[in-house]
């Protein structure tokens, strides 16, 4: 993959990740059973703040201070500080593209960052979803009932209830909102909610379109068998709720059909294309028949997806391979359609997980719903069950032309060298090495982070720019901000670790320095006082202001280019104890880490390329794994 692969915003750098998810800022845990809420869903979104604009000069010289740990000579310091003096400049450049930024905001009706972000992080982006947009939510571990005769449909039909159910009290506004705190003094946004059932990425040109009807009026979900594409009902006509048997049926009945009669060819594949080759492949399929436009209308308006596969990527504790296919389903992207939100993945020994799209909600929204289907397992049939038979699913049927064999195939290939390069690992930590002694030492979340800085700098010789998301879900419509890890205090620790003559107090002593230098972020970050969705702002304001000719030096700095080059991007998705996940890389020559930390257990997944020369995920989840032991040695020793 080369360097157009990479999200790049002109003259300011890399764009942060998407998906970290990029991806996973904190959200409430799921709820574990049927609730019905005391305030409603969406009671709370009149009484949230809109998200604020990151104040002008202490927010470049925040910039500045992320800088100094990057820095590889005096020169190059000094050159960034000249960059920043003259953005600073009274009636300089960024005064006016502050002035800008802030009069676009006014005239947005939510907030000021929602329309970039979507079309910047997302819509705009031409390479394919696959990986690079994607992200999965695997089931961490087989359910005490595991397994019986048919599993994998029993459970998959299981999970289809259970999120018809999540449907049903989002569009009731019977689920409980989610808080920031336990006290419920500061509440969270709940829009996310309303764009999972029935949103659709959809390819267009110059960029793509996203759909996300609320409430969802489609009564089918799309099944995916053998690349053979179902439309099968499970509601009933007016909205009717059925017995799980009956899903179990209809699924039943997916298989059979899949197994027995001559396949259609495989068309959602095409999906896991370059979204310009996917959108002309798109668009010539449509115009073959009116049935074929017809079928991507199904397709795209159904409430989700359940991919029921004929293999299985591995056993419960080999977690490398069972995220593997629930993040691409393996190397030709089989027996996937990349451009629904929410895609359930049933292997057939009845494990399983979610396959996300990224683009209208985030990962730790997501994840919420597939704790709430794990925590509810087995699904029993809901109170307001009919005894209805609903109609046999339909495959749906496809004009095609040489045109979209060769399309398929371009599609195939294409995805198949992406899927070949990722390598992804997963680390497991149980019992006594798990988050239960960390979270009496320092912040859970600020610790995983010092890990990863500190197998880093085992293996690298520079430190390196790194992504964490922070939620900014207090505000309306609120998504993520940056939260720059890497810090002079990050780096303190990561360097000094190691060094002879460190005691074990002193080591503990620069973990929890550098573990508060990093929550004070997160928590600057989460108020929206983040430095790098600012920064795109401004870069936003840049094309039609009196500086798109002669950009500000800032925007081109090589120190700042560097701070926005996240070869480690990381997201902590802890708040669900039956739940790992994780993401690809967000640049070429990166990692992309997803950790979870419970008390009995913490994990993080690891994907990198293999193209690039100096990554390896196999290294680096062996550096993560050693800096656990080692660091829970010291604070061991510390506490003695």
């Amino acid at each position: 993959m080369q360097t157009s692969t990479l999200r790049l915003l002109p003259a300011l750098g890399r764009l942060s990740p998407p998906t970290a998810i990029r991806r996973f800022a904190s959200a409430a845990p799921a709820p574990s059973a049927k609730p019905t809420a005391e305030v409603k869903t969406f009671a709370n979104q009149s009484k949230l703040e809109k998200l604020p604009i990151a104040p002008f000069t202490p927010t470049i010289e925040k910039l500045l201070g992320t800088l100094k740990p990057l820095a590889r000579t005096e020169e190059e310091w000094k050159a960034a500080n000249a960059a920043v003096e003259e953005f600073l400049a009274p009636g300089g450049p960024g005064e006016h593209l502050d002035k800008r930024l802030r009069e676009y905001g006014a005239r947005q009706q939510n907030n000021w960052l929602e329309e970039l972000w979507l079309r910047k992080a997302y819509l705009d982006y031409r390479e394919t979803s696959v990986i690079n947009v994607s992200y999965f939510v695997a089931f961490a571990f087989d359910p005490a009932f595991y397994p019986k005769v048919y599993f994998q449909i029993k459970r998959a039909a299981g999970w289809t209830s259970l999120l018809l159910d999540y449907k049903n009290m989002v569009d009731t506004e019977t689920l409980p909102p989610e808080y920031a705190d336990r006290a419920k003094t500061q509440p969270f946004c709940m829009d996310q909610y309303r764009k999972f059932f029935g949103a659709t990425r959809v390819p267009s040109t110059p960029a793509d379109k996203v759909i996300t009807p609320h409430p969802a009026t489609a009564k089918n979900i799309i099944v995916l068998v053998k690349d053979q594409i179902y439309s099968v009902d499970v509601l009933g006509q007016k909205g009717e709720r059925v017995p799980v048997s009956e899903i179990e049926r209809l699924l039943h009945k997916c298989i059979d059909h899949a197994t027995t009669a001559p396949p259609q060819p495989p068309i959602a594949r095409l999906s896991a294309d370059h979204r310009d080759a996917y959108y002309t492949a798109y668009t010539h399929l449509a115009s073959l028949s009116p049935g074929n436009r017809k079928n991507l209308d199904v397709m795209e308006a159904a409430l989700f997806v359940v991919a029921l596969d004929d293999y299985a990527g591995g056993s419960e504790a080999e977690w490398a391979g069972r995220s593997r296919q629930i993040l691409h389903g393996g190397p030709r992207c089989a027996n996937r359609w990349i451009d629904k939100e929410l895609q359930l993945v049933a292997a057939n020994d009845g494990r399983g997980g979610l396959m996300g799209e990224h683009t209208p909600a985030d990962g730790a929204s997501a994840n919420t719903i597939v704790g709430y289907v794990v925590a509810n397992e087995p699904a029993r049939d809901p109170s307001s069950a009919q005894p209805l038979t609903l109609p046999e699913p339909v495959r749906l049927e496809w004009t095609v032309d040489d045109k979209v064999a060769r399309d398929i195939w371009k599609a195939e290939a294409s995805v198949t060298h992406l899927v070949n390069d990722l390598e992804l690992e997963y680390v497991m930590w149980k019992d006594a090495v798990a988050g239960r002694w960390i979270k009496d030492s320092v912040s859970p979340d600020a610790f995983m982070q010092m890990i990863f800085q500190l197998a880093w700098a085992r293996l690298y010789p520079h430190p390196t720019a790194t992504y964490e998301s922070a939620s900014t879900r207090r505000y309306l419509h609120g998504r993520t901000e940056t939260c720059r890890t890497l810090s002079v205090d990050s780096e303190a620790f990561a360097r000094g670790f190691d060094k002879a003559g460190v005691s074990p107090k002193e080591k503990v002593e620069l973990l929890r320095k550098a573990c508060d230098a990093h929550v004070k972020y997160l928590k600057e970050a989460s108020a929206g006082h983040g430095v790098d969705r600012y920064m795109l702002g401004l870069k936003c304001m840049l094309p039609e202001s009196r500086y798109a000719s002669n950009p500000p030096t800032l925007f081109s700095d090589p120190l700042v280019v560097r701070s926005t080059d996240f070869r480690l991007s990381t997201s902590n998705l802890s708040v669900s104890h039956n739940t790992i996940a994780g993401f690809g890389p967000v640049v070429m020559n990166g990692y992309g880490l997803n950790y979870n930390v419970q008390d009995k257990w913490m994990g993080t997944s690891v994907s990198a390329r293999r193209q690039a020369d100096d990554t390896s995920a196999v290294r680096l989840a062996e550096a993560v794994r050693s800096a656990v032991h080692d660091v829970k040695k010291a604070v061991d020793a510390a506490s003695a």
